[in-house]
């Protein structure tokens, strides 16, 4: 009986050990799984760091890019608007040169003609000199106009092509900024898809350790269950083999070693239950203390599960920040559109002054049209004869001074003073 119960507690403390050794192996993995877990956690936050630096880095250099264009565009406007300033300041100054020259020589050429008539009729070689000084200067003046034309030509072809290359920054402009978006969506998506694939993943190894802790939590109750079966049937049947050689051994003596017997049976009934009785409430306390482990680590892993939680709060905030920024980022760009706009309409308003030249380029040839009319007049009026519209303006007063040494011996009062107002007038 002794022996069957060492051999009994030596089972015992074998399924102890075994337990203890399963213990051991759970809280080995348990700590493999959280260091991976952190090991991994930790490279997702670098990653996260390292995606969120190279997207501040794209949109500064983008703000960086879009600053740059927007002062080379300001500078070359104001390099233009300088430009085409000082250009219709010059030709302003130069026109009114020329004006102020030519009625300088034609007050001088009236006032010769004034002193030669009173003193002596002009001769033909100062005539001939007067007529090629007044057909180089018609000449000049009409060679000047024409590079005026072409000038302002091409720099109205100049000032058209401008807007399209507006227009190119724009589409320019809106491409890298769909480009950029893309990519913060791709970002976003791909940090989204880490996440859940990670906390998946994390998800199925807790539900697995959970798993295999409850499966050695019922192999080792059946185990526990199976072994003392073993024992009470070992024990059943050792007793039945000494009741046995008991009675084969004392048969002679039954009746008078009965009653000792029947108390030495009651006896060993008696310690019996006493053993089993403490072993019972062993295994019950065993039983009791591996529940409450299994309630406590249940709770832990809940607690772990908690904190995966809050860690993916944090990483949804994270997520929400990055909107913000990317809101601000479109904010910066209806601005950048804002500032496009008002370029636009400042290249506008330069096209509308340059309309506003072509228009004072048209009121001089209106000029020099009713210079040629009233030349045409005074030419009619000193008593010409013959068509005047097709001759040249140079031609008219080639004419007129004809008329002058025709009539230098009769009263010219009028015709100096049509003269007058004709060389007035231009």
């Amino acid at each position: 009986m002794l022996r069957d119960y060492k051999e009994c507690r030596e089972r015992a403390e074998r399924l102890e050990q075994q337990i203890q050794e399963s213990r051991d192996m759970y809280e080995k993995n348990r700590a493999s799984i959280l260091r991976e877990m952190k090991m991994k956690e930790t490279m997702l936050e670098k990653r996260i760091q390292d995606a969120q630096n190279q997207l501040m880095d794209q949109i500064t250099d983008m703000q960086r890019q879009l600053t740059q264009k927007d002062h080379d565009y300001e500078e070359q406007m104001e390099e233009t608007k300088r430009r085409y300033e000082d250009l219709i300041t010059a030709e302003q100054q130069r026109h009114e040169r020329r004006l102020a020259a030519m009625q300088e020589r034609l007050s001088e050429a009236q006032q010769q003609q004034q002193q030669q008539q009173q003193n002596d009729p002009i001769s033909q070689s100062q005539y001939e000199q007067e007529i090629e000084k007044l057909r180089d200067q018609l000449s000049q003046e009409k060679a000047a106009r024409a590079r005026e034309a072409q000038l302002y030509q091409t720099q109205l072809k100049q000032k058209q092509s401008e807007p399209d290359a507006v227009e190119r920054l724009k589409r320019a402009n809106a491409e890298q900024v769909a480009q950029q978006e893309a990519q913060v969506q791709r970002m976003r998506e791909m940090f989204m898809r880490e996440s859940q694939e990670q906390a998946m993943h994390q998800e199925a190894r807790i539900q697995n350790l959970q798993s295999e802790h409850a499966d050695a939590l019922k192999e080792a109750r059946d185990q526990l269950e199976t072994e003392r079966e073993v024992w009470q049937i070992e024990t059943q049947a050792a007793l039945d083999q000494v009741r046995r050689q008991i009675q084969d051994e004392k048969e002679e003596e039954i009746q008078r070693i009965n009653r000792e017997w029947q108390g030495k049976m009651l006896d060993i009934q008696t310690s019996m239950s006493k053993d089993a009785s403490a072993i019972q409430q062993h295994w019950s306390g065993k039983l009791k203390e591996l529940e409450e482990h299994e309630k406590a680590e249940l709770d832990r892993l809940k607690g772990e599960i908690e904190v995966v939680k809050d860690r993916l709060g944090n990483e949804i905030q994270k997520r929400h920040r990055l909107q913000a920024a990317h809101s601000a980022l479109q904010q910066r760009e209806h601005s950048l559109k804002l500032e496009s706009r008002i370029l636009s309409q400042q290249v506008q308003h330069l096209t509308h002054s340059q309309q506003q030249m072509a228009r004072e380029l048209e009121e001089l040839r209106t000029d020099y049209r009713s210079a040629h009319k009233t030349a045409s007049e005074l030419l009619s009026l000193s008593g010409s004869s013959g068509p005047n519209a097709d001759l040249q303006l140079e031609e008219l007063l080639q004419q007129s001074l004809r008329n002058v040494v025709a009539y230098q011996m009769t009263p010219t009062d009028q015709f100096h003073s049509d003269l007058t107002s004709m060389i007035g007038f231009l």
